[in-house]
């Protein structure tokens, strides 16, 4: 038997899951409180604050339908028939939670990939100019 027990919450929800990875096909089983888990493994299972997962985290420990219900496809042009990775996303940057940058606004990425590029194109003349002062090169 190869048990994984997780403490899980998306911050309205909290939920036990336990993982039985030595079945075949592989079981997991969801529990609502500690004294819900069976007592033969229930010393397995962690105390404390549970680990905040978003909708990326939560489908991969197989609780995305009950932490997200109806959790959209990706908005992004190359991957639209894919799930949203939400917090995994690149364009995800200093949005808060998980809402994608080009879902919400589409003018701000557009401007944002523009401002990214140019900070980048001027950023770089200044490196070779610093090495030369700092190092001689």
């Amino acid at each position: 038997m190869s048990l994984d027990i997780r403490y899980l919450t998306n911050g309205e929800k909290s939920v036990y899951a336990v993982r039985n990875s030595g079945v075949t096909p592989t079981s997991l089983e969801i529990f609502e409180t500690y004294e819900d888990i069976d007592e033969r493994i229930r010393h397995y299972a962690p105390k404390g604050e549970p680990k905040w997962c978003g909708p990326d985290l939560a489908r991969t420990f197989g609780v995305l339908d009950l932490f997200y219900p109806n959790h959209p496809n990706c908005v992004m042009k190359n991957y639209s028939d894919r799930q949203c990775i939400a917090e995994s996303c690149k364009y995800n940057r200093g949005l808060p939670k998980y809402e994608c940058l080009s879902k919400t606004k589409p003018f701000c990425f557009a401007m944002w990939t523009f401002i990214s590029g140019l900070y980048y194109l001027i950023r770089r003349p200044f490196r070779k100019i610093r090495r030369r002062i700092l190092y001689g090169n």
